[in-house]
């Protein structure tokens, strides 16, 4: 898939009361920002409706709202649609347990309220303000290959970086422990271990997962695959961080 990157570094900024749960507004000024007023939007799995989650305004400052109540609302929008659903058909939340797993036929992680709801900030893509223009899709990332390698499902290579993702948790939960999968590469018999290590200690309301790729696998072929990835949460967002928006043109 042949991408062009959009939209350079920003520096970021963020409004706290007290912690992280207070975290409501998120601003990062965009460099050289070339398209006016634009919308941070996402479609809305419950209407399926375009829907606005934040802002791009003509100068580049970005500004992206995080509800405090967030899961609140999105009990009551899955509540309301269930009402139109079909019979028999009932709306699950998905939670800790569904949301950090350890795929095969064990799961070595460990979980305090593996039960707990998750939901949080969906991909976002930047659009024009009246909709008609997508100029990409948002990542928060370390560097552009972390997010050409998302944009790609896998199929850019990956460098040794970080991506960040924003959750909102029901009540307080933890994740602890080693995921390691022999993974086929694709070329033959090689294989690579895929590790990930947990260490998330998660509060309720909003948080920040941090997904670090410390150590890459290069395969015979040239394909790279993360090797080594770290999961945790962080207080505050890494100065590095930048924001990039993929798109296919």
């Amino acid at each position: 898939m042949k991408t062009t990157l959009k939209l350079g570094i920003v520096a970021f900024f963020i409004c706290y009361a007290s912690n992280l749960n207070a975290q409501l507004s998120i601003e990062g000024k965009i460099d050289n920002w070339t398209n006016g007023k634009s919308i941070l939007a996402y479609a809305d799995i419950m209407t399926d409706n375009i829907k606005s989650w934040g802002s791009i305004d003509a100068n580049g400052v970005l500004n992206m709202q995080l509800e405090y109540d967030y899961l609140e609302t999105f009990k009551k929008k899955a509540a309301e649609a269930q009402k139109g659903a079909p019979k028999g058909w009932t709306m699950r939340f998905k939670t800790i347990g569904d949301t950090f797993v350890c795929g095969g036929f064990d799961n070595p992680l460990e979980y305090n309220n593996q039960d707990a709801i998750v939901t949080g900030v969906p991909q976002l893509s930047v659009m024009s303000k009246d909709g008609n223009t997508e100029y990409g899709y948002l990542f928060m990332v370390s560097d552009a290959p972390i997010a050409k390698w998302l944009y790609s499902y896998g199929d850019d290579n990956p460098t040794t970086g970080y991506y960040l993702e924003w959750i909102y948790v029901e009540k307080p939960a933890t994740v602890s422990g080693t995921c390691e999968r022999s993974t086929y590469t694709g070329n033959g018999e090689e294989l690579y271990d895929n590790i990930k290590t947990y260490n998330l200690n998660l509060v309720e309301g909003w948080n920040i997962v941090k997904y670090e790729i410390t150590e890459v696998f290069n395969s015979s072929t040239g394909k790279v695959f993360p090797k080594q990835t770290t999961v945790s949460v962080v207080e505050f967002v890494p100065e590095d961080l930048k924001w990039v928006v993929l798109g296919d043109n």
